[in-house]
């Protein structure tokens, strides 16, 4: 095969990719529209809006664009429940409905978390306050790191 043949096919293949990620990031974002009822009255309104809500979050990645997708539906369950919390003041489904708002807000809160690590804006940092060096100790002072190399 030529090297402009090569080429083609490495075209043609990210083509298909970018055709694949597209018609998931649409199938994705109609589910979701759904799931939240944005697409009650009309269905393109309501991709349009659970598009938006998926980009506010700042997704990279199909894993990324569904955890957000389940969060935008985890919420929209949540203030749902809380709405029929509030209409059944004193009733015997009251407490369900509570308890349901509960039980979203927890599953929310460990999703964005889930999101946030995995765009890498929950970092790790140690802080050392006191460090002893003994008779023939050795110490480095100042900031570390490890870059790639051999050794």
């Amino acid at each position: 095969m030529t090297q402009s043949g090569k080429s083609v096919e490495k075209t043609q293949k990210a083509d298909s990719e970018d055709n694949h990620k597209k018609l998931f990031f649409q199938k994705l974002t109609s589910l979701n529209a759904l799931a939240c009822q944005f697409a009650s009255s009309d269905l393109i309104a309501g991709d349009k809006m659970s598009q938006s809500a998926l980009k506010a979050l700042c997704t990279d990645g199909a894993l990324q664009e569904m955890i957000a997708a389940q969060m935008l539906s985890i919420h929209n369950l949540q203030q749902l429940s809380m709405v029929m919390a509030n209409k059944t003041m004193g009733s015997e489904f009251n407490q369900y409905f509570v308890n349901s708002a509960v039980k979203l807000s927890n599953a929310f809160t460990q999703q964005a978390s889930l999101l946030s690590k995995l765009q890498g804006s929950i970092g790790q940092r140690i802080l050392v306050e006191h460090v002893e060096i003994h008779d023939g100790g050795q110490a480095v002072v100042g900031n570390v790191s490890k870059t790639g190399g051999s050794g």
